[in-house]
């Protein structure tokens, strides 16, 4: 455990600042790893619908950087850098169904990201996306239909404007979140109980239509296996991860995915070529048969998460940091 102050009586935390002893989270679901300019690291954490806040891993302290109502959002979501990593991005859920409405704004790094903008209007949506290109995509909840940011021109307005590259099922909407690979070859969208894949086309530099690489689409479970052998339950953050055995062997995509299976309250791994295990948490069965709970110790035989809904890594210490949301805490994973 890295921090979070918990009331051992009743479970109960509030949103307080200050240093890690005291510091507490209500809700936290979603990271970000960073490194300010003065080579601090700092992890923010977005609590949905309440605020994002700042993890100062090096002072050992917890600000909030700005509020659900300071940002003007209507239901601030999650959040993604830029490719430049000089923006942070964050999706809305507004409630709508037109585009009246912010679904994306953004903040800059210069302002140390205090202060909101708008940036697109559409329907509202949970995640978004930064190709190193510079290319932007974003989900919207209705038929969690792709969107490409100025993706095509509007002759009327003089302006570029939103394009819909299709939709990822239709006439079933859902909440999916979207993570780019570091190198841009694809994407990975969590949704329908599985992970798919979209390549990014270089020269239309769009997300082509994804097909499933793991897991059971409509078919909740826990299973670890290849391919849609595998089971999730409820999908959310990834990242991608280096693997140092991938670079030697010489192959073309050296990036396992560690993706956050909420309900199965679990970490899980997934390979290049599809292989899903599980990498932490459902450790120590209790009596009951419960797989959640709140165990520091061993990744496998003792670890427990409940509900861990965000993850995020730093290369260069090799650790990953956990946003375990229904314990309120924030964990981390040492790689020795």
């Amino acid at each position: 455990t890295l921090v979070g102050k918990v009331d051992p009586a009743t479970g109960s935390s509030s949103m307080i600042d200050g240093p890690f002893a005291e510091a507490e989270f209500q809700q936290p679901w979603w990271l970000l790893f960073d490194e300010n300019e003065e080579g601090q690291k700092i992890l923010y954490a977005g609590e949905p619908s309440k605020a994002l806040r700042k993890i100062n891993l090096n002072l050992e302290e917890v600000s909030t950087v700005v509020t659900n109502g300071q940002g003007g959002f209507r239901s601030f979501q999650t959040m993604t850098f830029g490719n430049s990593r000089d923006t942070m991005f964050f999706a809305d859920d507004n409630g709508q169904d037109n585009r009246s409405m912010p679904v994306i704004h953004y903040s800059l790094r210069n302002e140390s990201y205090r202060k909101v903008y708008p940036y697109i209007l559409d329907r509202c949506g949970y995640s978004c996306a930064a190709h190193p290109e510079g290319t932007f995509f974003y989900n919207t909840y209705f038929n969690a239909a792709m969107m490409k940011a100025r993706g095509q021109f509007n002759i009327e307005t003089q302006q570029w404007d939103r394009k819909q590259l299709y939709n990822l099922v239709d006439n079933n909407s859902q909440h999916t979140y979207m993570i780019m690979h570091p190198n841009g070859d694809y994407a990975y969208i969590m949704g329908y109980n599985s992970i798919l894949k979209a390549v990014y086309d270089r020269k239309t530099q769009e997300l082509l239509r994804p097909t499933v690489h793991v897991g059971k689409q409509f078919e909740g479970g826990y299973v670890d296996a290849p391919g849609t052998g595998a089971k999730f339950t409820t999908l959310r953050q990834g990242v991608f991860v280096k693997n140092e055995e991938y670079v030697k062997a010489g192959k073309s995509d050296v990036y396992d995915f560690y993706v956050c299976d909420v309900d199965n309250h679990c970490i899980r791994l997934v390979t290049p070529e599809g292989q899903v295990s599980t990498f932490a948490g459902r450790g120590s069965y209790s009596v009951d048969g419960e797989v959640k709970g709140y165990i520091d110790g061993d990744l496998r035989l003792e670890a427990r998460f409940n509900k861990p809904s965000g993850i995020a890594y730093d290369e260069k210490e090799a650790t990953f940091y956990v946003a375990d949301m229904d314990n309120k805490r924030i964990r981390y994973i040492t790689v020795e």
